[in-house]
């Protein structure tokens, strides 16, 4: 899998998991566009994975 659609795949589910964030959707979705708006400019590969790595590690932490 490309790292594009990854990136893409981590980003959509973490905008569905926010839409029952406690603290609001709104709030979530605010912080999430800032994260991965900031980032956006990353393009060593190496990087860019463990920016994944990090975003997985958020979601996995949402869930529990």
């Amino acid at each position: 899998m490309s790292l594009r659609k990854r990136v893409v795949d981590l980003y959509r589910n973490l905008y569905h998991m926010g839409k029952e964030y406690p603290g609001g959707s709104k709030w979530f979705h605010d912080r999430l566009k800032l994260a991965f708006s900031k980032n956006k400019n990353v393009e060593d590969p190496a990087q860019i994975e463990q920016l994944i790595a990090r975003g997985e590690f958020v979601v996995k932490e949402i869930e529990a």
